[in-house]
């Protein structure tokens, strides 16, 4: 079994039924499933109450009480039942088989992240759906649905410990979710692209929450996060994984989208020369420049419906 671990936004406005939805959401994946909720805000107690989750109020946090993930990534370490433990924004849907797909990998330590399913406004996702692609292609279809660029993680999953030595680190921040692959890439730990076999769903929010008064603090958080961690340049993704989930399997990645990009990520994380990663940028947009380079974006209907031919011409 698994340990999910989350940090709420208060109980209030849009944020009840989207957080709503994803407690129920999860503890539906199984009973037994420990769930533990950081951090403290309106409504939060009694949802961990009625939910079954563990509510840790007494984290380290900024200003506006969101949590450092180096603090409750130590908590779990320490006070988490099971050996994998899942990091996710309240927002996030999971799959039915996301407990069995997790349990595939095999090594010591790991870190495994994918791409999202993003809903739009308008969405009608039915997450108790008896089949859950169906419910991501009817939306695909209609228009309601799409698969988010390689820069947004809204899940990590990683066994107990992973994090030694972690600096702070601000949760749903800029630069929180880079700076968590820069660090294992920086000790050789194997990074898990799962997009084509975890099909995690976005629901769909305004962004008002790092708007106005909260803007500031907002932005003081990302200067902290790129500084402490040193990912101001060179700043890695969901693409510079070195190993795949598919087809039920962990499978290392034969090739990479972009040459140029993945020397520069070594150079940068693996052996630490970070000014002539200069170089290979200046190398790239030359070759972006003259066309040597052209952007590939994998498409929703390759990564849930690839063998129905019908659903390729909406990603032409």
């Amino acid at each position: 079994m698994i340990t999910l671990l989350t940090s709420l936004k208060p109980f209030k406005g849009g944020a009840i039924e989207i957080q709503e939805k994803a407690l129920c959401n999860w503890r539906a994946l199984d009973p037994s499933l420990e769930i533990i909720i950081y951090g403290d805000g309106e409504g939060i107690a009694e949802r961990a109450v009625h939910y079954g989750a563990e509510h840790i109020i007494d984290i380290r946090a900024n200003e506006k009480g969101v949590p450092d993930f180096s603090a409750l990534a130590e908590h779990a370490a320490t006070y988490a039942k099971h050996e994998i433990q899942v990091y996710l924004n309240g927002d996030i849907l999971l799959p039915p088989d996301f407990v069995t797909k997790v349990k595939l990998v095999e090594f010591t330590q790991f870190l495994m992240v994918g791409q999202r399913i993003d809903l739009t406004q308008d969405a009608v996702f039915n997450h108790s759906a008896l089949s859950w692609n169906d419910e991501i292609v009817r939306n695909y279809l209609a228009g309601q649905a799409q698969l988010h660029g390689s820069t947004g993680h809204d899940y990590f999953v990683f066994r107990r410990g992973a994090w030694q030595g972690l600096a702070r680190l601000i949760v749903g921040r800029g630069g929180y979710d880079t700076a968590l692959v820069a660090y294992c890439l920086r000790r050789n730990i194997p990074i898990i692209d799962a997009t084509w076999s975890i099909h995690v769903v976005h629901q769909y929010h305004d962004y008002s929450h790092v708007k106005g008064v909260n803007k500031t603090i907002s932005e003081e958080d990302v200067i902290a996060n790129t500084k402490l961690h040193d990912i101001k340049r060179s700043a890695v993704n969901i693409e510079d994984s070195n190993w795949r989930l598919i087809d039920n399997r962990v499978v290392r990645c034969a090739w990479a989208p972009n040459p140029l990009r993945r020397i520069e990520v070594l150079i940068r994380y693996k052996y630490g020369f970070k000014r002539l990663t200069y170089v290979c940028r200046a190398i790239t947009r030359v070759a972006w420049l003259f066309g040597c380079l052209k952007p590939r974006a994998l498409m929703l209907g390759r990564v849930v419906c690839a063998d129905r031919d019908h659903i390729h011409r909406f990603d032409s």
